[in-house]
């Protein structure tokens, strides 16, 4: 069974993946992402499952390098991997 991947990423991107770079995929329907567009719910299933690593691109909720960082905050241990479009000061 393949390693879950969580995709944080607001709306928009998780119902249009081109504009994430991704045309032509749906990643709703990819059975190794799970995807969260609201932090608070992300938050509090990675607390509940274990994932491979968590994917943070944006959310609808807050900043994704926010969000990359409370959930760091929260497990230490688990992969936290943030993309970023444009270059981030932090």
């Amino acid at each position: 069974m393949m390693s879950k991947i969580a995709l944080c990423a607001d709306s928009q991107c998780l119902n249009d993946p081109a504009t994430l770079g991704l045309k032509g995929e749906r990643i709703l329907d990819q059975t190794w992402i799970v995807p969260f567009a609201d932090a608070l719910i992300a938050r509090k299933y990675l607390r509940e499952h274990d994932v491979a690593e968590t994917w943070v691109v944006s959310n609808d909720t807050i900043d994704g390098i926010n969000l990359a960082a409370a959930l760091k905050k929260d497990n230490a241990r688990q992969a936290v991997r943030l993309f970023l479009s444009s270059p981030s000061g932090s």
